[in-house]
């Protein structure tokens, strides 16, 4: 009995651009000092199991005070209304695409 086996590309893994990513401010609110970096899936990309390239990177705010309010932040917005809703208007490739040049750049 043969048996085939299937192998899974592994996404590319950076930490350094991951913490240079939680340094930028928030790609929703502009807020600077509360960013995580948050794994944006490439469109059609989903379901559980599937991994995302750390350069695909998006700096987006985590819950926060503003203003002696705690606010929910973008990244928890993000997850609340959805991906479609929550980029309308914008596209979160192009971000992607300027996140990864000025890192080159930086380096």
């Amino acid at each position: 009995m043969r048996v085939q086996t299937f192998f899974k590309e592994l996404p590319e893994r950076d930490p350094t651009f991951l913490k240079w990513v939680r340094t930028q401010p928030c790609e929703e609110c502009k807020q600077i000092g509360f960013s995580v970096a948050h794994h944006q899936p490439a469109k059609g990309d989903s379901g559980k199991g599937t991994k995302v390239s750390d350069r695909r990177c998006i700096p987006l705010c985590r819950p926060h005070y503003g203003n002696g309010i705690l606010v929910e932040g973008c990244h928890g917005k993000y997850h609340r209304v959805g991906r479609d809703s929550f980029w309308q208007g914008r596209d979160p490739e192009r971000i992607i695409e300027r996140l990864n040049a000025v890192y080159k750049r930086k380096g």
